[in-house]
């Protein structure tokens, strides 16, 4: 027994540093990892940015006004959060993506803290601790900067809480607790129908051998009451100081239909809401489950360790029923957008309940299980984040894509497939390139003369990159990197991108330009948009591509005093 555990924690260990590499060389093979369109990867990286300017600006030590003062599309706590790991390492989209590294190295200790005392084995909490950093989709989460994993950490961290307190110190607890599910729920909204049902979930599950919720239902259901008087006490008064517009708002749109096309009672919008659930809405989540949350082969290891847990008893199963059903109920019935990153934060409850299905296995066999789950997983991890396509992933579409919310689910053979649009997560031979170098060399070239607004022609990029990296997204990079080095006073505040040569957009033009760039040929003579009058603009320089695609070629107004000593 004893030799047993020595080796379960020096597996824990090696599994622990082997993830830790492999996040760490997806972020510095891939960078900024480009998803969705209008260069929304860039979008939290511009608002963090710009919170840090607001935090320079902002006088006093009151947190408090400083989150509401700052509540936009989201709210601002985790920028806030991630403030002093730039303050030590600088706060450029790379640093900040390589926070999520941390946050799931918090969901790992806080699914294995809950299994340990769900299953009262330490053992237990190392196994659900490693199962956490061997889904593939988390460790594609990890190598981003966005809300869902942060928020899923505190959540489960939050439950680990009150599975630690709820019989010894339960009032203390609830109280950490209801701080943890505020913070969780400011990261992102969804954080607090997901606490409301963990937390019951936390004081529901039994420990095998421990009290029941009737033999201590007097201490339990007041430190209830008390998490969620206190979470919902500070939400209350977080969104009392809000203005008509906020983070509340913006991602509230999504949840049940309209009531403008609707009766106004909530029975009403629940009703239509149940009446529109087709059969591809039910049979969404479980076939996004399996395709790319945890792939085939994990799916099914994750069936068999189920199976075993199943015939043992199901001890903890009430953390499974209540935390993750309630989830998917919760999303069936109230939220209409369906999306694979709503899965994450019942995951852990799968994890935990697998782990005590892995511990279920006799001792004699055990060792053998574990290495076969940890070859399982290494070879979806060298798939998801290192293979080129091959015969075997090819995508093979299951769920055909229908009108509204439900897009198409694909399989990518016995590997994990992208999330929807690749905004959770996204496989290695489906990421586009995002051209930084190119994009930094060019920045640089010009930044030293803080112009305030570029120009370039919409139908090109000014960087030559694909897949979601076009006019729109070019314009966030733009705006994010400027306001980067605005931020430490070593750039233009804000660089302006605006459109040259379209007559039908000079209306739309948010500013007149000071420089023009233009894409050419290497080795090709500089030449200007053939809307643009020779005698207004002065060249400057051609900026060679180190990644030898198209060089660009840079103008400036004569009559503008910008970049004049180039």
């Amino acid at each position: 027994m004893v030799q047993e555990t020595r080796t379960i924690r020096w597996v824990t260990g090696a599994v622990v540093a082997a993830v830790s590499v492999l996040v760490w060389t997806r972020l510095r093979r891939d960078g900024v990892i480009p998803y969705g369109t209008d260069g929304a990867h860039y979008l939290e990286h511009l608002a963090r940015i710009r919170v840090l300017q607001e935090w320079h600006e902002f006088e006093g030590w009151n947190l408090w006004a400083f989150l509401i003062q700052n509540d936009r599309a989201f709210p601002a706590m985790l920028h806030l959060m991630t403030l002093p790991v730039g303050a030590v390492f600088g706060h450029s989209a790379e640093v900040a993506a390589a926070t999520g590294l941390g946050w799931y190295l918090l969901l790992a200790f806080a699914t294995g803290a809950t299994a340990a005392q769900v299953s009262g084995k330490p053992t237990v909490g190392a196994f659900a601790a490693m199962g956490v950093l061997l889904i593939p989709s988390m460790q594609g989460m990890a190598a981003r900067y966005y809300f869902d994993l942060p928020m899923t950490a505190l959540l489960w961290l939050m439950v680990a809480v009150l599975l630690v307190t709820r019989d010894r110190h339960p009032l203390r607890g609830a109280l950490a607790a209801g701080l943890l599910l505020f913070v969780a729920s400011t990261t992102k909204w969804a954080a607090a129908p997901y606490g409301a049902i963990l937390a019951a979930a936390a004081f529901v599950v039994r420990r095998p051998g421990g009290p029941t919720v009737r033999e201590q239902w007097k201490t339990r259901l007041p430190a209830l009451a008390l998490v969620g008087a206190v979470s919902g006490g500070l939400i209350l008064a977080y969104m009392a100081g809000l203005p008509e517009t906020s983070s509340f708002g913006h991602q509230a749109h999504i949840t049940v239909p309209d009531a403008a096309d609707l009766d106004a009672t909530s029975g009403g919008l629940l009703a239509a809401r149940w009446a529109a659930i087709e059969f591809g809405d039910l049979a969404y989540y479980p076939v996004r489950l399996v395709a790319s949350v945890l792939s085939p082969l994990l799916a099914a290891v994750l069936v068999a360790l189920l199976v075993v847990w199943g015939r043992a008893g199901a001890p903890g199963a009430s953390l499974l029923v209540i935390g993750g059903g309630g989830i998917v109920a919760f999303h069936l019935v109230a939220v209409p957008v369906l999306d694979d990153r709503f899965l994450i934060p019942l995951v852990p409850a799968l994890v935990v309940c697998g782990a005590m299905g892995l511990d279920a296995i006799p001792p004699a066999r055990r060792g053998a299980a574990g290495a076969v789950i940890l070859a399982v997983a290494a070879l979806v991890a060298v798939d998801f984040h290192f293979l080129p396509k091959t015969s075997l992933t090819q995508p093979v579409d299951v769920l055909a894509e229908r009108q509204g919310n439900s897009p198409r689910t694909t399989f990518r053979g016995l590997g994990a497939a992208s999330s929807v649009g690749g905004r959770g997560w996204t496989r290695a031979d489906e990421a586009d390139s995002s051209r930084a170098l190119f994009r930094e060399v060019l920045y640089q070239a010009i930044a030293w003369c803080r112009p305030s607004c570029l120009g370039a022609r919409r139908e090109r990029t000014l960087s030559g990159a694909v897949g979601g990296l076009a006019w729109t997204g070019e314009e966030v990079w733009w705006k994010y990197r400027s306001v980067l080095d605005g931020a430490t006073d070593r750039g233009p505040e804000e660089l302006t991108i605006t459109p040259t040569c379209e007559t039908s957009l000079a209306p739309l033009r948010p500013c007149e330009a000071d420089l023009i760039i233009e894409r050419v040929l290497p080795g090709d003579r500089p030449w200007l948009p053939r809307c643009a009058n020779p005698t207004d603009w002065v060249y400057v320089r051609t900026v060679v591509d180190p990644e030898e695609e198209m060089d660009a070629t840079v103008w400036r107004a004569r009559d503008t005093g910008v970049c004049s000593d180039w």
